[in-house]
């Protein structure tokens, strides 16, 4: 790591920023000295879910069933594996709940065949690659995060935005901007079961779903743009000297 084409990589730069601060910890470990390393979680403009929410019959759903939706590419780290997994226990409560998985990629043969071996294809819909996840997320109940690792996910700013609940795993720059129990809920990687406790206990809640909705908006509201803002003035006094 600290080979020479890494040394010159690094160097180069006046300053680094790290969309959370454990994406920062690995930047360190490269050597990067930590005044030319600044810490902006990721954004995204909220006017984009001003929109309305998708309609359900195009979608395959029921009308007035509970939804659940899962957003990004079907790669090992997003783990639907342990998602799809949760789904029975939920089933028992709630037998209407549908469960939307938005994005392509590799393990969408391993997903369909989990699917079809859990009896699942009443309730499970991969939709592939969509242009209007704004107006998805604003139609779900819940947006469900089952990663493994991640840096900062994109798609809880854009929940946020959407005012759409959160459930969600506690991994990497998760927590920094998902305040557990006020803005979402948050819980272990890879364990079904805890992951199925709490859409159960959201779904189940409208006064709380409502709670996480306006807590996620209202956080996103005071992330990200003044912290760029000082980022860039930090900069320009580090270039004086």
């Amino acid at each position: 790591r600290q080979g020479p084409f890494n040394r010159w990589k690094y160097g180069l730069p006046d300053m680094f920023v790290a969309v959370s601060a454990c994406i920062a910890g690995v930047m360190r470990a490269y050597g990067i000295e930590p005044e030319r390393l600044a810490v902006v979680h990721s954004g995204t403009d909220a006017s984009r879910f001003d929109v309305a929410p998708a309609s359900r019959a195009e979608l395959g759903v029921p009308e007035g069933v509970p939804l659940l939706c899962s957003v990004g590419a079907l790669v090992g780290h997003k783990d639907r594996a342990t998602l799809v997994t949760a789904m029975p226990a939920i089933r028992r409560a709630l037998p209407n709940l549908c469960l939307l998985i938005v994005g392509e990629g590799e393990l969408r043969p391993r997903l369909e065949a989990q699917i079809a071996e859990l009896g699942l294809s009443d309730a499970v819909t991969l939709l592939g690659h969509r242009n209007d996840v704004p107006a998805i997320l604003k139609d779900a109940d819940v947006l469900v995060l089952a990663s493994i690792h991640e840096g900062m996910p994109l798609v809880l700013f854009e929940a946020m935005a959407a005012s759409t609940p959160i459930v969600a795993t506690d991994v990497g720059g998760v927590a920094e901007c998902c305040d557990n129990g006020l803005s979402g809920v948050l819980v272990p990687p890879g364990d079904a079961a805890a992951l199925a406790e709490a859409l159960h206990s959201v779904l189940s809640d409208p006064c709380l779903r409502e709670q996480l909705a306006v807590g996620a908006r209202t956080q996103l509201c005071e992330q990200a743009g003044h912290r760029w803002l000082d980022t860039y003035l930090q900069m320009i006094e580090r270039l004086k000297v």
